[in-house]
């Protein structure tokens, strides 16, 4: 019995078939055609689908929603690549914001460290400049990607780069590091809840694009700073220890300047204006603190009124990087009748300034 031909696969039909028996390969090219009715009325078919209005709408609904694909040949098969969703200029613009967001940091933090300071704020400022100087703690500049709305659409927040584990990109130490223009790729790229215009994770202090907002490079340096200060995290975290800190750090940050003579009456409490400013504030921005409010397990809420001047458990109210160094050494000490917490004790009823 003679052997049957195989049939032709999908790719010879596409590269292979002429639509009539008459065209004439081109010099050097393969002479296989397939005139057989069935092959042609396949290929027509195909064709027809694909040119047909339905699916030029949905190649340009796609287009809209993932950007163009670009067919890469390689033989007779071909691969889809996906291009970038912003232009090449876009992309290079937002590595240009990006290093203009690391030089209005660290233009603030050498300038900060080298102002002669007049008041509270100033000192503080001065001191907080100090410690990233030190590399105590690192600063990051957080700069939206380009194409931050495309990768939204899955994430659901904004994207900023680089990520904050990149400690190598502090603005005063490091080198800055850029993300690829691609939203298939999340390398050095995260999604964030940027509600506030900056923040901190772990050792890392970060500023939501600081060039548009130089004012709040100082505002967070010195709310961040003193949350290094205050060894809060040497205590056993609780809705209160969060809470003091919180108020601590708000208090000092420089943005409240109410009256801390005259009173009001707010949920069954009276508070001076400040207070209740950074309270107000507070609770609107941690969970677990107006949680705990509204539980009052262990008298919580007489607790936070009683808690009005800040100074009273700040074991280092200025920032300031000389006394962190002798409250590290006195931590070291331990003598054999002094405990930990006794000499932590001791030490904040001794620094009081």
């Amino acid at each position: 019995m003679k052997a049957q031909a195989p049939i032709p696969d999908a790719t010879t039909q596409r590269s292979a078939v002429t639509r009539s028996a008459s065209a004439q390969p081109a010099s050097g090219a393969s002479s296989l055609t397939d005139s057989r009715p069935e092959a042609i009325a396949q290929l027509e078919l195909a064709d027809s689908v694909r040119n047909g209005p339905r699916m030029i709408a949905q190649r340009q609904q796609l287009r809209g929603m993932f950007g163009d694909i670009a067919p890469q040949s390689t033989g007779t098969s071909a691969t889809v690549q996906r291009v970038a969703m912003v232009s090449a200029e876009a992309f290079a613009n937002s590595k240009k914001q990006h290093d203009r967001d690391r030089k209005a940091m660290a233009f603030a933090v050498e300038n900060g460290a080298e102002t002669e300071p007049t008041d509270e704020l100033s000192i503080r400022l001065r001191n907080s400049c100090e410690w990233i100087l030190s590399g105590r703690l690192h600063l990051i500049a957080l700069t939206r990607t380009a194409d931050s709305e495309f990768r939204k659409k899955e994430k659901g927040e904004n994207t900023y780069f680089p990520v904050l584990e990149a400690a190598d990109e502090d603005v005063v130490h490091g080198q800055p590091k850029y993300y690829v223009n691609d939203v298939d790729n999340w390398a050095n790229v995260f999604p964030f809840d940027d509600a506030t215009q900056g923040g901190s994770s772990g050792n890392m202090i970060y500023v939501f694009n600081a060039s548009e907002n130089p004012q709040e490079i100082g505002r967070t340096l010195r709310h961040e700073v003193q949350h290094a200060a205050d060894h809060h995290d040497e205590e056993v975290k609780t809705p209160l220890v969060t809470f003091k800190t919180e108020y601590r750090a708000h208090y000092y940050q420089g943005t409240f300047s109410e009256s801390t003579e005259e009173t009001v009456e707010k949920k069954g409490y009276t508070w001076n204006k400040r207070q209740w400013a950074v309270v107000s504030q507070i609770m609107k921005n941690y969970t677990e603190i107006l949680e705990a409010w509204n539980r009052n397990e262990g008298g919580f809420r007489e607790k936070v009124v009683a808690y009005v001047n800040p100074d009273t458990e700040a074991i280092n109210k200025y920032n300031s990087a000389r006394i962190e160094n002798f409250y590290l050494s006195v931590a070291q000490v331990k003598p054999d009748k002094l405990d930990y917490p006794y000499r932590l004790k001791k030490f904040k009823e001794e620094i009081q300034v």
